[in-house]
């Protein structure tokens, strides 16, 4: 655990002090306090901070405040995050891509590092707790946009809200309690909870089973299309980061266009016969599936044809023919 304080600092550095913190603590933000006597008179404050598998898991406290990434801060420091915000004590007034929210206590929302937020605490002694959640962790469970849901309560719309709030208040609390292996675990499971409780979020209703197993099933096409690449793309490997049985992975993908293992193959024959039409018609054949996640060139030459009705050689041949020719 990293601690940082203003505490034991003289009161004319305390504010100054916890401009830098908040830097060094999240990414780059200015901060702004309402009154320039209270950059004077001392600024009691303190960051708690956890690093839990590839998250952060924070406890903030300090007095009224405004922070602030506007573009300068962007352009300084660039990142990829969003932090998911449980508001503990007092209230916030939160800015992002159009929306303002008043945050209370209880309330958990979300912003996102890579465009202009601000956020407004009007209270004295207010806390709050901030997860850090790598893009690469949550973005691929998102059915829309980022810029669609933040600066939204997660926490007041939706079952799933509250539910991903109480989540963010264990990994607080009980950080330090767990191992490598199941902090790994839990942190998959906060990226899910998040999706769906965002998923929730703009006066939708509670989703029951039929519509959870459907967001389930479009997080898992979106987690195949950012794994295409990689050739040991199984059940297991997304049974394993979904926390679901094979089996039942096998059964949400029954009755659909594909089953799982013919869902990964179309995917990647559809990246090739792109790649072979389009601007890679000088790479070798066998180098454009090894991209796309196929160890076998034989294999990849027989599933191409089936399914193009030619070789890949004379699918790249008939694409390169002028239009009418």
């Amino acid at each position: 655990m990293r601690v940082w304080s203003t505490q034991h600092l003289p009161v004319s550095q305390q504010y100054t002090y916890w401009r830098e913190v908040l830097c060094e603590a999240f990414t780059a933000l200015d901060c702004v306090v309402p009154r320039e006597q209270d950059r004077q008179s001392g600024f009691s404050s303190r960051v708690l901070s956890n690093t839990f598998a590839d998250l952060g898991v924070s406890h903030l406290q300090s007095r009224a405040q405004c922070v602030r990434r506007g573009r300068p801060e962007i352009s300084r420091r660039p990142s990829e995050y969003f932090f998911a915000n449980l508001q503990v004590m007092g209230r916030c007034l939160v800015r992002q891509d159009g929306r303002e929210i008043v945050a209370q206590a209880g309330d958990l929302y979300l912003v996102d590092t890579t465009r202009p937020y601000e956020i407004e605490q009007a209270d004295d002694d207010w806390q709050s707790l901030c997860c850090t959640v790598p893009h690469a962790s949550l973005s691929p469970l998102l059915e829309r946009p980022a810029h669609a849901l933040t600066a939204r309560h997660l926490n007041r719309d939706s079952g799933m809200g509250r539910v991903a709030a109480d989540f963010v208040q264990t990994l607080a609390d009980q950080a330090v309690v767990f191992d490598q292996g199941q902090q790994r675990v839990l942190a998959d499971n906060l990226s899910t909870l998040l999706a769906a409780a965002l998923q929730s979020t703009a006066g939708a209703d509670a989703p029951n089973a039929a519509s959870l197993r459907q967001e389930l099933y479009g997080a898992m096409l979106r987690y195949i299309e950012s794994h295409l690449r990689d050739p040991g793309l199984q059940v297991r490997q997304v049974a394993t980061h979904f926390r679901v049985s094979e089996r039942y992975l096998h059964k949400l993908f029954e009755g659909r266009e594909h089953s799982f293992t013919q869902e990964v193959l179309v995917r990647r024959l559809a990246h090739c016969a792109q790649a072979l039409a389009q601007t890679e018609r000088a790479r070798p054949v066998a180098s454009i599936a090894f991209q796309w996640g196929f160890g076998d060139v034989s294999h990849f030459c027989r599933q191409f044809k089936r399914r193009y009705g030619m070789s890949p050689s004379a699918y790249r041949e008939e694409m390169s023919r002028p239009s009418g020719a």
